[in-house]
């Protein structure tokens, strides 16, 4: 579903769903999303916001917004692996390191809807582990980081 969303309405979409983006935050992503060439009423409302604006009005307005753009809005789940992607392409372009990689993972973990124990929670479990020498190895770690990264990418299944 998300698939199809520009980058810049991800940008937004995940400015918004992380919470406790101040309307600064999401003026600047509406502001982006437009420069990239998208349009709408509720999208330049969402670049002309100032000052506090409550949750049910930017909920109505992203909504808006998607709805004027012909985009589906994306559930949570789908939200948090969207913003996980560019972290995984820059893991596996060398840009972002191991550490950084399961750090960044487990914190947009804590955004998505599954019960119980996440996936991503276990991959920093691990890399810890490995990294302090107590199980595993790093090689083994990295190499699970890198199956992740490959997956959230689309490289694997």
């Amino acid at each position: 579903m998300t698939d199809s969303l520009p980058e810049p309405v991800v940008d937004l979409l995940a400015t918004y769903f992380v919470g406790g983006a101040s309307s600064a935050d999401l003026s600047d992503a509406a502001v982006r999303a437009m420069e990239a060439g998208l349009d709408s009423p509720a999208l330049r409302m969402l670049a002309g916001l100032s000052g506090e604006t409550n949750a049910w009005e930017l909920e109505s307005l992203i909504q808006r917004m998607l709805r004027e753009l012909g985009l589906p809005m994306p559930d949570r789940s789908s939200m948090v692996r969207m913003m996980a992607r560019p972290l995984a392409r820059g893991f596996l372009a060398g840009r972002i390191t191991p550490d950084a990689f399961v750090d960044e993972l487990y914190a947009l973990s804590r955004h998505d809807v599954r019960e119980g124990h996440h996936p991503w929670c276990q991959l920093q479990d691990d890399w810890m582990l490995a990294r302090d020498g107590t199980a595993g190895t790093v090689a083994e770690a990295t190499a699970a980081l890198r199956e992740e990264a490959e997956r959230l990418v689309g490289l694997r299944s």
